[in-house]
């Protein structure tokens, strides 16, 4: 098996993008992702260009006491105005569970605020969330290891 290197964005230790994740709004590409140091999003008028711009660091890891690292696969998403970046980090080492940060500023590279795990989901093993908008309704699709789970996000 050959390994496949990523043409856009190149992998490196500061710039793990598994799980990477991107959103185009308003004329920009956006990318989101963590790795060991916190969650990071860049943005660039052209997808090709969006591995070559410096990537801001939105949250840091330490800042929460809880998230202790590797938040797996954070996505960002405009909702009513609102930035958030849904994603599953460590908590406190001992399992993943999906929690939102919110940044409420217009651009999406600025700090964002940690709101904590997903109500009703404290302590489950929760991975891989995304954000569903269908008919003016948000829902939060995750796997929950087992199975796809979908809940209305209020």
């Amino acid at each position: 098996m050959r390994n496949f290197q990523n043409p856009i964005i190149r992998c490196s230790e500061k710039c793990n993008t598994s799980d990477p994740y991107i959103l185009f709004h308003n004329g920009m590409y956006y990318h989101c992702y963590g790795n060991k140091y916190g969650v990071y999003v860049s943005k660039a008028e052209r997808l090709e260009d969006i591995g070559k711009v410096e990537a801001k660091q939105v949250y840091e890891y330490a800042q929460d006491g809880v998230t202790d690292f590797d938040w797996y696969a954070p996505e960002l998403h405009l909702i009513d105005g609102v930035w958030y970046i849904y994603g599953s980090p460590n908590i406190y080492n001992k399992h993943h569970s999906m929690s939102v940060l919110e940044n409420k500023n217009a651009d999406p590279t600025t700090p964002f605020e940690g709101k904590g795990v997903i109500r009703g989901l404290e302590g489950k093993w929760t991975l891989d969330g995304t954000v569903l908008q269908h008919n003016g309704i948000n829902y939060l699709i995750w796997s929950s290891g087992k199975a796809l789970v979908i809940s209305r996000l209020v």
